[in-house]
């Protein structure tokens, strides 16, 4: 009974996945703006591509 005890101590000390999360949240919040980011810029970007083919 002690042994299962201090195990599950030892698992709710244990702090070591709570890294990888967090970094995957970060990932995902950098992925997310760089989307919505791309998505408002492409039809400005596609203006400014044809403005400078116009001239060629």
């Amino acid at each position: 009974m002690l042994y299962i005890i201090r195990a599950a101590r030892d698992f709710c000390r244990n702090d070591a996945g709570a890294v990888a999360v967090e970094y995957a949240v970060i990932a995902m919040a950098l992925g997310a703006a760089i989307a919505v980011s791309i998505s408002a810029l492409s039809g400005d970007v596609g203006s400014l591509w044809g403005t400078v083919a116009s001239f060629f």
